[in-house]
């Protein structure tokens, strides 16, 4: 165990505040994450937040750190980049301690990964706007009091402000889904919902630049509790490689068993090293969307492999729900589609090299 890179004090304490979440309701989470410092990136130096995000998911259930880390990455950021001065000063406070939650509103059935191909509107009105359309894939959104929404103002896309209780906004019933049971997922319905000038982020048109600045934090850092995943099924494949046995001696001495264990070893090693480059990047004013992209894409489908080995390693046994194995590989498959699925990521890469 002596390679293992050693956890620092910031990812030792996120680690036990992980585990004692597992009976929390979103909300308790929610406040007890916020007073740790994870929804106010200034309360942490880079490697401090990397560590943080990765001690979270080593004790803490995927779904609910996916729905900490929406509620961070894809609202708080956005708002405190891009809302006004009376919008921060009321909003910030409440959602960085977790006295409120927040959902994202962008994706839409028919415009998939062109987010900006979005059909929603907004119809200008006397001191705000009518927002006219629907939203598919709302993380938290059977929880949250505060969406960050996108629609197709006259002057293009313009993200928005709207607040739970809103005149014409319906939220969906939760959707059944293959992982991630304690990250809501829902529709959003506005029709004709009503907001004020005051609610707009940035300015009318300016949509997406307040999107780019969610994905910049959310492609960095929501991978970061997988990473923590990642170290904890690797200690767990190390311990079962010593102490299996078969043909009268630990499986781990068999060549192909120990490369097994030794990928799973390079995966950790390395997703650590790139998570805390992107939250340096982050914290530090520097993350470009290249950085951001590869973080996303390389944690998301080495987490996935990560834990197909895992199953592997432990053969019939690893394919048994009460192993929970089963239960992290589906948890994983999610992180390969949201935020951009791998082969967005790709496509974006490939424009940043001129390609």
């Amino acid at each position: 165990m002596r390679a293992l890179p050693e956890r620092g004090p910031v990812q030792r304490e996120a680690a036990k505040l992980g585990a004692t979440l597992a009976d929390r309701s979103l909300r308790d989470a929610a406040r007890e994450v916020g007073a740790f410092g994870l929804f106010d990136p200034a309360e942490l130096s880079g490697p401090e937040l990397a560590q943080a995000w990765e001690g979270l998911g080593e004790t803490a259930d995927a779904g609910l750190c996916f729905a900490l880390g929406a509620h961070a990455l894809a609202v708080v950021a956005p708002i405190a980049a891009h809302a006004t001065d009376a919008l921060r000063a009321r909003l910030l406070e409440p959602l960085r301690r977790g006295a409120r939650l927040g959902a994202h509103a962008a994706s839409e059935a028919e415009a998939g990964s062109d987010t900006m191909a979005m059909a929603a509107t907004a119809t200008p009105e006397a001191g705000g706007y009518r927002l006219s359309g629907s939203k598919l894939w709302v993380t938290n959104g059977a929880d949250a009091d505060v969406f960050v929404v996108f629609a197709r103002a006259p002057e293009g896309v313009t993200g928005f402000v709207v607040e739970r209780g809103a005149e014409g906004l319906t939220v969906g019933a939760p959707m059944e889904k293959m992982g991630l049971a304690r990250a809501s997922l829902t529709s959003l319905y506005l029709e004709g919902c009503r907001v004020e000038a005051s609610a707009i982020l940035g300015e009318p048109g300016g949509g997406a630049k307040v999107f780019h600045t969610a994905m910049l934090h959310e492609r960095a850092l929501i991978l970061g509790p997988a990473v923590g995943v990642m170290r904890a099924q690797l200690e767990r494949a190390l311990k079962h490689a010593r102490t299996r046995r078969q043909f009268g001696r630990p499986i781990g001495k068999n060549q192909l068993v120990a490369a097994r264990v030794v990928e799973m070893y390079e995966r950790y090693v390395l997703a650590r090293m790139l998570l805390e480059r992107a939250a340096t990047a982050l914290a530090d004013g520097a993350i470009d969307a290249p950085l951001a992209c590869l973080t996303k894409l390389r944690l998301s489908e080495w987490a996935l492999e990560q834990h197909l080995d895992a199953i592997r390693l432990h053969g019939g046994t690893g394919y048994l729900e009460e192993t929970g194995l089963p239960a992290h590989l589906r948890d994983a498959v999610g992180g390969v589609l949201y935020s951009g699925t791998s082969d967005m990521q790709r496509v974006i890469l490939a424009a940043h090299l001129g390609l």
